[in-house]
């Protein structure tokens, strides 16, 4: 995982393949004694906590896996569609590029999002980039 300065998240679809792109923000206890680490990734409104900065990657892409398999194993292709819309990611020409989607006449798309509320606390905190490749779709 790098350390980054906040970049806007991404998901690709790629005949029948998601690449996700997405920013994890790690805030420490203020007790230097403390290992516990608080983890938000602000994309998919996603909070989880632990104590290895080691595990910050596993978690986050396990917690990002999930999200995306809840919707590709128990809805369908057009819900996961609908829920990328409703969390505020977009692509060029949003509306054609929707409509084409969910009527199945296109697979391809990439979306971004950047402007996600960031939680009291979070603010200034440490950035890392990470990013899941090729969940079939």
């Amino acid at each position: 995982m790098e350390e980054k300065k906040r970049q806007p998240a991404k998901i690709t679809l790629d005949n029948g393949k998601m690449n996700i792109t997405y920013n994890v923000l790690t805030i420490r206890d203020k007790d230097e004694n403390a290992k516990h680490i608080d983890c938000f990734v602000p994309a998919f409104n996603l909070k989880f906590s632990t104590t290895s900065e080691d595990n910050i990657f596993k978690y986050s892409n396990a917690m990002v896996s999930s999200y995306f398999n809840y919707f590709l194993k128990k809805e369908n292709f057009k819900a996961m569609i609908v829920e990328i819309h409703k969390l505020g990611f977009r692509t060029n020409q949003h509306n054609f590029v929707m409509h084409q989607l969910l009527n199945k006449k296109k697979r391809n798309a990439k979306f971004s999002i950047d402007n996600v509320n960031i939680p009291e606390g979070f603010e200034g905190s440490k950035v890392m980039k990470n990013s899941l490749s090729e969940m079939v779709y």
